[in-house]
């Protein structure tokens, strides 16, 4: 199904400038009995999180996207797609044998390889194929935006990896060849293309073994640290405005700011 409303990117890439403040909120459910005990429960489904984001010297165009959304929201109304600037958008980030990826059939796996901390949070990627194999996550995200793609490598032989985002008709693709020691490799992306799915992809040559760590997308230019997931992800398709009126402050021509803040359930995507 379309995502119809989309909180948008920044010309810059970014989701958002900074000051940037996140609060989660959490409830607690309290049952109390005839006889005066209290029994508590987290209450998981009301989890919240809330983003105050300040933009400031917006252009003309990044100020009526923000607006246009408020206006088709109707306010506090009607839902849209935020994209968290602080979270990775994919699921599972170090489990690359869970349900999320998908697995060409020459892929064999093997966890508890020691990662770039010393920590058996590894996975030792082994492609038995003869022909080009891949490791790929699709997330239901506009394409179009500017991501960032990234995972951390290694092999101890001489061996390339290839990153790939693509949707249909278009993709990215850049190869690297890889050391023996740990180092973090990224692809920027911006497909052309107006499709609200985007597949990341690692793939490695017939033959080839390498270790993989912590995959990480963001909608930004570049990477950030990395953010480890399991099935929470920064994507949240029913966040809402929790504002009634978009306020706006222009200093000149093409210089607008504005606050805002943006609330959503806390989901985990299966």
């Amino acid at each position: 199904m379309p995502i119809k409303r989309i909180f948008p990117q920044l010309a810059s890439g970014a989701m958002t400038q900074y000051p940037l403040r996140i609060q989660e909120y959490f409830r607690t459910l309290v049952n109390q009995s005839v006889d005066g005990r209290r029994i508590r429960y987290f209450d998981v489904g009301a989890s919240t999180l809330e983003w105050e984001v300040s933009h400031s010297g917006l252009s003309d165009a990044e100020w009526t996207g923000i607006e246009e959304l408020f206006r088709e929201c109707e306010g506090r109304r009607h839902s849209f797609l935020f994209l968290d600037p602080l979270a990775n958008l994919v699921a599972e980030s170090e489990t690359f044998i869970g349900a999320p990826w998908t697995k060409e059939p020459g892929m064999v796996l093997n966890e508890g390889v020691s990662d770039p901390e010393g920590r058996p949070r590894a996975t030792q990627v082994t492609n038995t194929a003869a022909a080009l194999q891949t490791i790929a996550q699709t997330v239901a995200i506009p394409a179009w935006f500017q991501y960032s793609f990234s995972v951390y490598a290694r092999s101890s032989q001489t061996q390339q990896m290839r990153l790939i985002t693509a949707t249909d008709g278009a993709f990215t693709e850049r190869l690297f060849e890889l050391s023996p020691d740990w180092q973090r490799y990224y692809l920027f992306s911006a497909l052309a293309v107006s499709i609200e799915m985007i597949q990341v992809a690692i793939q490695i040559p017939g033959g080839a073994a390498i270790e993989l760590f912590g995959a990480q997308l963001e909608a930004q230019p570049s990477p950030s640290p990395y953010q480890q997931t399991g099935l929470r992800t920064g994507r949240y398709p029913e966040a809402r405005f929790a504002v009634d009126m978009l306020t706006q402050t222009s200093t000149g021509p093409g210089e607008h700011g504005t606050a805002i803040r943006i609330r959503s359930r806390v989901v985990a995507h299966t």
